[in-house]
C-alpha cells in the first residue's frame, strides 16, 4: 500500500447515500434536513471540495428562500407553479451525499472497497466502466456543441443529427478503449487483486456514520 484515501471510506460513503434516501422519503422536518445538509457541507469543506460545496450551498439556499419566503406570500396559482422547486429541494440531501461521494472517491478506491465487500467482479467492472465513461461523455458533448456553434448549425433536426452521429461513433470507440484498458490491467486474471491505495474505517468515518444515523432515526421518529 502506497497511499491512503483522501475522503471518507467508500463503504461509509455508500451508507450515507442510503441514509440520505431514508431522510428524503421520511418527509422529515425542515430543521432535520438543514442539519443533514450542514453535515454534508462540513465534510465537503473538510476534504477540500469547496467549489462543489459553494455551488450546492448557494443552490440550496435559493430553493429554501423560495419555499420559506416566496411560496407562502404569493397567490395560490403562482405558488402551485413554483412548488416544483420545493420537490426539487427535497432530493437535495441525496444529491449532496452523492456529490460528496463522487468528489472524494476515485474509481480505484471504489473498486478496492468493492473487493473488500466481496462484490461480484461483473458489478465492479460495470461500475468502473460507467464511472470512466460519463466524464468522457461530458467532454465529448462539450466538444460537439462547440463545433456546432462554430459551424452555425441551426434547426432542431440538424442539431440532433449533428450531435447524435458523432456521439454514437465516440461511444463505440470509447467502449473499445475501456475494454482494452481493462484487459491490459489484468481484469481476466483470476489471481487476487491488490491496490496501491489503502482504505480503512477511521474515527472521522465512525463519527460521520453516527451523526447521520442519528439524523435518519430522528427523521423516522418525527415523521
Amino acid at each position: 500500500m502506497y497511499g491512503k484515501s483522501r475522503g471518507l471510506d467508500p463503504r461509509i460513503g455508500m451508507i450515507l447515500i442510503i441514509l440520505s434516501v431514508v431522510i428524503v422519503f421520511s418527509h422529515t422536518k425542515l430543521y432535520i434536513e438543514w442539519i443533514f445538509m450542514s453535515g454534508i457541507l462540513f465534510l465537503m469543506d473538510w476534504f477540500g471540495v469547496r467549489k462543489t460545496m459553494f455551488q450546492i450551498l448557494i443552490s440550496y439556499l435559493v430553493l429554501c428562500v423560495i419555499q420559506v419566503l416566496v411560496i407562502p406570500n404569493v397567490n395560490v396559482t403562482l405558488a402551485s407553479m413554483i412548488s416544483v422547486f420545493v420537490y426539487f429541494k427535497m432530493i437535495f440531501p441525496c444529491g449532496a451525499a452523492v456529490a460528496l461521494f463522487c468528489a472524494t472517491t476515485p474509481v480505484r478506491v471504489l473498486l478496492e472497497a468493492f473487493r473488500r465487500m466481496h462484490i461480484p467482479l461483473s458489478i465492479s467492472v460495470s461500475v468502473a466502466v460507467s464511472a470512466r465513461y460519463f466524464p468522457t461523455l461530458k467532454d465529448e458533448l462539450t466538444s460537439i456543441w462547440n463545433a456546432m456553434r462554430l459551424r452555425n448549425i441551426k434547426g432542431l433536426e440538424q442539431k440532433i443529427e449533428s450531435m447524435y452521429v458523432p456521439l454514437l461513433m465516440s461511444a463505440v470507440k470509447t467502449g473499445e478503449e475501456l475494454a482494452q484498458s481493462a484487459i491490459v490491467r489484468g481484469i481476466e486474471n483470476p489471481a487476487p487483486k491488490t491496490s496501491i491505495v489503502e482504505i480503512q474505517i477511521r474515527s472521522l468515518d465512525v463519527l460521520a456514520l453516527m451523526y447521520f444515523l442519528v439524523l435518519a432515526v430522528a427523521a423516522i421518529w418525527v415523521w
